[in-house]
């Protein structure tokens, strides 16, 4: 069994749906149009493309947070202990410290931008007038 297909004829006076089954083996440009009771040629039916979110995207992004969450907690931590106690480490739990607090910052913001340019490219992507409440357009 193959790929099945939806035609419609190309009649106005007709207009009659069909589905198809395509052979696997067949490639797009082997296969012809085919004809229709009335005699008219058929053609595959339009399918508005739909966008979807995936969640494997979001994935990533839980992930930034819970790193950048974690780092800026173990570099406060290292920062207040390095600054509370009186040892000879204290340079190096400072600088261990204030390089994990910078790198949480940083995937924090990393996170923040991706979040906002995804939520940016979705206001792009649909229509004005789906954002004012009309129906979106259809075929």
């Amino acid at each position: 069994m193959g790929l099945r297909t939806q035609f419609v004829c190309q009649s106005a006076a007709c207009r009659r749906q069909v589905e198809m089954a395509i052979a696997t083996g067949l490639e797009q440009g082997q296969i012809s149009n085919p004809r229709c009771t009335c005699g008219s040629e058929m053609k595959k039916v339009y399918f508005k493309p739909v966008f979807r979110e995936l969640f494997m995207r979001r994935i990533p992004e839980l992930f930034e947070f819970g790193v950048s969450a974690a780092l800026l907690f173990v570099g406060l931590y290292m920062l207040y202990e390095g600054s509370a106690n009186n040892s000879t480490s204290d340079a190096a739990i400072l600088i261990g410290g204030a390089v994990c607090f910078t790198l949480g910052v940083m995937t924090l913001v990393s996170a923040v931008r991706c979040i906002l340019r995804r939520r940016r490219m979705l206001r792009q992507s649909i229509p004005k007038n789906y954002l004012e409440g009309a129906a979106p357009e259809t075929r």
